[in-house]
């Protein structure tokens, strides 16, 4: 039966020459196609090859400069600096009343009615076993050209203390709900820990300094008045990734319908 099949269309291959000539041209698409994605894979791959040619160049001449451990030493210094600036806390229950009082007595100085401040337990940071997450929400009352003022102390606080939502609403007074989440360094409280803790006030010359320390609660009592402080977030420039966890304050309905902004 096979030896049939085979037969017959032996046979039609012979008589007919359309069949031929249709096969001739598949054969010459498909050999085509087949040469330009040859073609497309080469460059490809010349790019390929000359981007790594470059860049090894770069990395050779980069190499061969002599200032490479005076760089690592300095931004080791600078890293250890911005570590040493998150302040300490002993317990978790201590960076909880830590954020409490920051927000208690950085709020008031802004001319708004504070009418809720609710601060969650403090909870291990993702990946960074040697800090604190503090996740806190404040509902204000602002007067007309006072939303300013609390943005100015939250934008102030950064990077140890970062406002994660904000939700306003109303015209003329208007109604605030923020949530924040606050950093805080395990360790007990050193005597210098708290000679230096607290922030510079916008324009002194200390705020860009490596040593100075975001506020912590012994500052902010006695100093009501003082904004947080401008740093930059070790290593990556920003405060650790919270990695998804999301504080069950942030579920909470807003008073007033709020609109985000």
């Amino acid at each position: 039966m096979i030896a049939a099949h085979v037969q017959r269309a032996r046979q039609e291959w012979r008589s007919n020459r359309r069949l031929r000539l249709g096969a001739l041209v598949i054969l010459l698409i498909a050999g085509a196609h087949a040469a330009s994605a040859l073609s497309e894979r080469r460059a490809a791959i010349a790019a390929d090859y000359g981007r790594d040619l470059e860049l090894l160049q770069r990395l050779e001449e980069a190499s061969r400069e002599a200032l490479w451990p005076k760089r690592a030493s300095q931004t080791e210094a600078r890293l250890r600096a911005e570590r040493d600036s998150v302040p300490p806390v002993p317990t978790a229950g201590a960076a909880k009343a830590e954020m409490q009082a920051w927000l208690a007595a950085q709020l008031p100085p802004t001319g708004v009615r504070v009418e809720r401040i609710e601060v969650e337990t403090a909870a291990d940071v993702p990946d960074y076993p040697g800090l604190w997450q503090v996740p806190a929400r404040f509902d204000v009352v602002a007067p007309l050209g006072k939303v300013r003022d609390v943005m100015r102390m939250l934008s102030e606080a950064l990077p140890w203390v970062q406002a994660e939502r904000v939700e306003a609403s109303g015209e003329g007074e208007t109604r605030l709900s923020v949530i924040v989440r606050g950093y805080y360094r395990k360790g007990a409280r050193r005597p210098a820990d708290t000679a230096k803790v607290g922030s510079p006030r916008s324009g002194d010359p200390a705020t860009d300094s490596p040593s100075a320390s975001p506020p912590s609660a012994a500052r902010a009592a006695s100093d009501a008045g003082t904004p947080g402080r401008k740093a930059r977030a070790a290593e990556t420039g920003r405060p650790p990734s919270t990695r998804g966890i999301v504080p069950s304050i942030a579920r909470e309905p807003v008073t007033g319908g709020g609109q985000k902004r």
